[in-house]
C-alpha cells in the first residue's frame, strides 16, 4: 500500500518528511508528488492501493492548489498540514475532511504518531495487507507510542 506524500517544498524539507515516512512505510510505498498536476494525475488513476495521503500547504496558494483537488481527494484518509493558524485556514482545511490537521511548521514528530497509528488502524480493519517480517512496516505494539506527545499539541484531529 502506498502513502502519498504531496510536498510542494524544497527538497531540504521534503526530504525531512519523506525520511518521518519511510520510518513507517518502505520507500519503494511512498509516493512523492512536488506539483498539483502531477498529484491530480495520480489521483485520476485507480486508488486501491493508495492507504492515505500527507499533503503539506506551505503557504496559501498551495492550500488552494490542495483544495482544487478536493473531488479527488473525496474518499482518501488525509494527513492535512495547513501553513497558518487562521481561523479562515483552518475552516477551509476541515472541509477536506482530514483525519488530522496539523500545521507544516510544527515538529515532525507531532505526526508521526498520528501516521503510524492511521497505517495501523488500516491493516487492523483489513484495509491494508500486514506485512509482517518487514521492519519498515508498523508495527501494532508500537501503535500507541508518541499518543502523550500528540496530545499535548494543539493540533487539530478529526
Amino acid at each position: 500500500m502506498s502513502v502519498l506524500l504531496y510536498a510542494p517544498v524544497s527538497k531540504p524539507i521534503r526530504e525531512r518528511y519523506q525520511h518521518e515516512i519511510e520510518k513507517l512505510v518502505p520507500r519503494e510505498e511512498i509516493e512523492t508528488y512536488r506539483t498539483k498536476e502531477d498529484l491530480s494525475s495520480r489521483l485520476r488513476l485507480p486508488r486501491k492501493d493508495i492507504a492515505l495521503a500527507v499533503l503539506i500547504a506551505t503557504n496559501k496558494k498551495k492550500f488552494l492548489e490542495i483544495f482544487s483537488l478536493c473531488e479527488l481527494l473525496g474518499d482518501l484518509r488525509i494527513i492535512l498540514l495547513l501553513s497558518d493558524r487562521k481561523e479562515d485556514t483552518i475552516f477551509e482545511g476541515h472541509r477536506l475532511r482530514p483525519r488530522f490537521l496539523g500545521y507544516a511548521d510544527s515538529d515532525l514528530k507531532v505526526v508521526a504518531p498520528v501516521l503510524k497509528n492511521m497505517l495501523s488502524v488500516g491493516i487492523e480493519s483489513g484495509n491494508l495487507p500486514e506485512r509482517s517480517g518487514d521492519p519498515a512496516w508498523v508495527k501494532k505494539e508500537s501503535v500507541n507510542a508518541g499518543a502523550d506527545l500528540v496530545n499535548s499539541h494543539s493540533a487539530k484531529v478529526t
